[in-house]
């Protein structure tokens, strides 16, 4: 009976000690930097840009057709607008100032 209830102490103890342990690695990981710092932000900027890319190339795909282009220009340029708030890369910037130069192209093509 005492060795049951002294490896019960242990077993109650082990895994105290172990999830409080797990929880301090968890809070001290540190933020990368570096490379690593530029692939998570061009990672992240990928995921971000997927929504204003598919509604950008919606509106230009379709320049020639002024009722398409106006019917798919706001939601374009909400995905945008979206977009430029979350992209964290200079290059993710770049390629977001680009396609909102060309969706505007198109609609200043389309009265």
């Amino acid at each position: 009976m005492r060795r049951h209830a002294a490896l019960w102490v242990v077993a109650v103890l082990s895994v105290a000690l172990g999830s409080s342990g797990c929880q301090k690695k968890a809070e001290e990981k540190p933020q990368p930097t570096g490379l690593a710092a530029q692939f998570d932000g061009t990672v992240n900027d990928m995921a971000v840009m997927r929504a204003a890319t598919e509604a950008s190339n919606k509106v230009v795909r379709n320049a020639t057709d002024c009722e398409v282009v106006k019917a798919s220009l706001d939601e374009a340029r909400a995905k945008l607008d979206e977009a430029f708030k979350k992209v964290k890369t200079t290059t993710g910037q770049a390629s977001l100032q680009m396609l909102s130069q060309q969706v505007e192209r198109v609609a200043s093509g389309c009265p």
